[in-house]
């Protein structure tokens, strides 16, 4: 028996570790050596052509190849041994991934027996394992009476040269052991499976010795005798474990759901397209209402990657559990708390607000279900936006409205969560009213004389109004009397000084101010005519008439202001005659200088 490939093998099945529990190599008996030949053997097995003893040059070939194979297998060749007449004593069919050693004429003699070679590769077969049962097909064929039985023994041991049967020493190398007797087949492949039992007293397993007889006592049975074997399988019964999960808090929402990666280690004989499914649990913990959350084919440890669905409610007692399907296997539940989060945020009061135009709103809150990386507030003027930022950028847990344009706003708030997680609030209306009057720029008007009327419009159309005044900048504003209520006002003081008017309209059932327009009101009693001992001033039409007749000015000239210092007019008059100047005007108080070489006088006159 040769084992070329055995570095090889052996360096497969260790990398896979528990991907692949260990083997026996060639126990499909598909691989053999010097076919054709008296001492073909399965590689990596062993029968009386590579044994020892000084009997063994005696024996003959009893073992070779066959092309009967057990129903369904995927190779092509078994093994069959058989028993043979040599000389006076009848030798069983035997082979085994020990060494056959053959040293006495009489079958029981405890000098014959199968033996780990533990310092030669060739006669050993390592395994540091502990399989729970052992598998094969075989096909048992008396030549007899049909009541004789067949044998295979299975044994694990330390690193000792274990024998079978075994001798004094070797019992207290055992680990483990399957040995199963069986009864003719009646020429159908059958299956066996036999379970391993660990005794010990060993623990150390380093090696297992398999022995295939055609009768379960040495020397038994009948010359003819047949047993073929097939497909060998070292059976670990599967383990399937839940990892420990490294992330414990994930985001959903109703609309997004989270990745997640389940770890297991399975363990074990699994069969090919095995499918390892994780569940979630319900909120809190129990499996009596799962969630599938992903799947893996595989028949080896691995991760799971998977998806939390959108809308899984909130919760901090979630567990995740892993099932597999081909061999059916629950494994227990991770062990520790997953926190889930149904991220959500609300905005309140979610109520409509009408508010006007440069003024502050209710504070609206974005409450927020989970712990948020960050948000925003945004405004729209459609209802279904788009919406824009505010300027600056609004981020905080609370916002006051306020808009300086009439209209109707829309503000919502965008909430970002862990995991990629983004939520929306709920909308919230604000009407922004206003007043605005026109014009709004300050007015110059003599006593009991008719301003520039003074406009209203309202954003929407007010249900009433009123025109107020006040002498302070700010109020306290006052009703005129009567009470001016039209959409347009026109100024009329009959006391000099200066007002401050604005129009009070009520507007979606909430009051509304307008800016203030400025009237300064002048008496002009006694300056429609300037006059004095020099020299009169005074406009008829549109000319300014200066009297100098009984002047004694030199070279005098005039200079015109308007109530708000602008020079209007600078002129030059003559002495001792009427100066009637051209000047065109509009109705008014104006201020007036009237200096020469030495003199400088100043005075006001009324253009009507």
């Amino acid at each position: 028996m040769k084992k070329l490939t055995l570095s090889i093998i052996c360096l497969l099945v260790f990398a896979a570790g528990a991907a692949k529990a260990q083997q026996v190599l060639n126990s499909n008996f598909e691989a053999w050596d010097n076919l054709g030949s008296a001492t073909e053997e399965p590689t990596n097995w062993n029968s009386f052509k590579t044994g020892t003893g000084t009997l063994i040059s005696f024996t003959s070939q009893q073992l070779k190849r066959s092309t009967l194979k057990r129903p369904g297998s995927s190779g092509t060749y078994s093994a069959v041994i058989w028993a043979k007449s040599v000389l006076t004593t009848l030798a069983n069919g035997n082979f085994t991934t020990g060494q056959v050693n053959a040293n006495s004429g009489t079958p029981t003699d405890p000098s014959n027996f199968n033996a780990t070679v533990i310092t030669d590769p060739l006669f050993r077969a390592p395994l540091t394992v502990r399989p729970d049962s052992l598998i094969v097909w075989i096909k048992f064929k008396p030549a007899g009476t049909g009541a004789d039985s067949a044998r295979v023994s299975a044994i694990i041991h330390d690193n000792y040269a274990m024998h079978d049967p075994a001798d004094a020493g070797s019992a207290s190398h055992l680990v483990g052991k399957a040995i199963k007797n069986f009864a003719k087949t009646n020429g159908a492949w059958i299956r066996k499976s036999i379970p391993f039992t660990y005794p010990g007293p060993a623990t150390n397993q380093q090696y297992i010795l398999i022995t295939f007889t055609t009768n379960k006592t040495p020397g038994s049975g009948t010359a003819g005798d047949s047993l073929y074997v097939d497909d060998l399988e070292l059976f670990y019964n599967p383990v399937l474990t839940t990892g420990t999960m490294s992330t414990t808090t994930y985001y959903v929402s109703s609309t997004q759901g989270t990745a997640i990666s389940v770890p297991f280690t399975l363990t074990g004989n699994m069969v090919t397209g095995n499918h390892v499914t994780a569940q979630l649990s319900d909120p809190t913990g129990s499996f009596a209402t799962y969630t599938n959350i992903g799947n893996l084919t595989t028949t080896t440890s691995g991760t799971i990657p998977g998806t939390i669905p959108a809308g899984i409610p909130t919760g901090s007692g979630y567990r995740v559990r892993v099932i597999t399907d081909n061999y059916p296997l629950t494994a227990a539940d991770n062990g520790t708390n997953l926190q889930i989060y149904l991220a959500s945020n609300a905005v309140t009061s979610a109520a409509t607000q009408t508010i006007e135009a440069g003024t502050n709103g209710t504070v609206l809150t974005n409450s927020e279900v989970g712990v948020a990386t960050s948000r925003e507030w945004k405004y729209a003027t459609a209802i279904a936006g788009p919406y824009v930022s505010f300027s600056p950028v609004e981020t905080g847990a609370t916002l006051t409205p306020t808009f300086g344009t009439y209209g109707t706003w829309y503000i919502n708030c965008t909430s970002n969560f862990p995991n990629s997680i983004t939520t929306t609030s709920n909308q919230v209306q604000i009407d922004v009213v206003d007043n605005q009057i026109a014009p709004s720029s300050m007015q110059n008007i003599d006593m009991n004389v008719n301003g520039t009327d003074v406009l209203v419009t309202e954003y929407p159309v007010g249900t009433s109004r009123e025109w107020l005044y006040a002498t302070a900048s700010g109020g306290p504003y006052n009703s005129f009397s009567p009470m001016e209520t039209a959409t347009n006002y026109t100024p009329l003081f009959t006391t000099a000084g200066t007002y401050y008017v604005i129009c009070h309209s009520q507007i979606s059932g909430i009051p509304v101010t307008s800016s203030e327009v400025m009237i300064v009101v002048t008496d002009v009693t006694g300056i429609r005519t300037y006059q004095n001992e020099n020299y009169s001033v005074y406009f008829f039409d549109n000319q300014l008439n200066v009297d100098l007749k009984s002047s004694s000015l030199n070279n005098p000239t005039i200079q015109v202001y308007n109530i708000n210092g602008q020079l209007v007019g600078n002129f030059t008059l003559k002495n001792h005659t009427l100066n009637s100047i051209a000047i065109h005007i509009s109705a008014g108080l104006y201020m007036f200088r009237i200096s020469d070489v030495d003199t400088i006088e100043t005075g006001k006159i009324i253009k009507p």
